[in-house]
């Protein structure tokens, strides 16, 4: 089946790079393997909300036969004429539900934006471009990396998404943010990004995910940031704790997958409770059964 390919750009208000990318765009509208749809820019100074928008666009037009959803941030410049074709061709080899490139987070100290999260300590740590370089596979998932049983922690700069699963009507993008007092007396704010919490979530549901450094990026900030090769004062970075109260709605020793399967197994106990009072022919027994 020919991909027909979503292309999301979000921005806030007044940013034009994303304008610049659409025009990047156009040589490959032509003589490629796939269809594009966009790019789609829905400005928005609160960003999760875009992404969102964007998203649900995605979700509205599926009739059409859209099967992949690719995000780029108006920061985020692919280099390469065919760079879209590049990052289906690894999402496809790859084989997974949903894949990311590593990205350069924008000052000297050569870290990514990709890390990896301990979900029984809750512990999380970024990867370096210098880790990220040295694992010897150009796209890797937690355990190439080093990390088995991780979660991966994703950017959603340059994002490729499957959205021909079940799956995507299931998540969403958002900041999770939290100010606490801490025993010193002192306020401290803190936030988990969208992109972390957007991949927490694809871990829950028991999603393949996995990140590449096969498309060439540029950062675009004070300087231009590339992922291309190892840079930065830092060589590794450091664990650090979960320091924010987490959702409500989270359950960290179970996916919703899970959760799904238990409900299933609850429901098979009520239908076989129900056949126990009906064979009594009284409503009491249920009530007594099911305490």
């Amino acid at each position: 089946m020919r991909p027909k390919v979503y292309v999301a750009l979000p921005a806030r208000p007044g940013e034009n790079m994303a304008l610049g990318l659409h025009f990047a765009l156009e040589p490959q509208r032509m003589g490629e393997g796939f269809d594009i749809v966009g790019p789609r820019s829905l400005p928005c100074s609160m960003l999760p909300l875009s992404f969102n928008m964007l998203w649900c666009e995605a979700l509205n037009s599926r009739s059409t036969g859209i099967t992949h959803f690719v995000m780029v941030h108006s920061d985020v410049v692919p280099q390469g004429d065919r760079w879209l074709q590049n990052a289906l061709d690894v999402h496809r080899r790859s084989g997974g539900d949903i894949t990311s490139s590593v990205i350069a987070i924008k000052d000297t100290r050569g870290q990514s934006s990709t890390g990896v999260m301990n979900i029984e300590t809750r512990e999380m740590r970024k990867l370096t471009l210098a880790e990220c370089h040295g694992i010897g596979k150009k796209t890797f998932n937690a355990a190439d990396a080093g990390f088995p049983g991780h979660c991966l922690l994703m950017n959603t700069g340059l994002l490729v998404c499957d959205f021909t699963k079940p799956w995507v009507e299931k998540m969403c993008f958002r900041f999770h943010d939290h100010v606490v007092k801490q025993s010193d007396g002192m306020w401290r704010a803190a936030c988990v990004g969208e992109d972390w919490l957007f991949s927490i979530d694809a871990w829950r549901l028991g999603l393949k995910t996995f990140v590449t450094l096969e498309i060439p990026i540029h950062h675009l900030g004070v300087y231009e940031y590339p992922n291309e090769v190892a840079w930065g004062t830092k060589e590794a970075d450091t664990s650090f704790a979960w320091n924010i109260e987490p959702p409500a709605s989270w359950n960290w020793q179970e996916s919703p997958i899970r959760n799904i399967e238990r409900q299933a197994i609850k429901d098979a106990e009520i239908d076989r409770l129900n056949n126990i009072a009906d064979s009594f022919g009284d409503e009491e027994t249920l009530e007594v059964l099911a305490s």
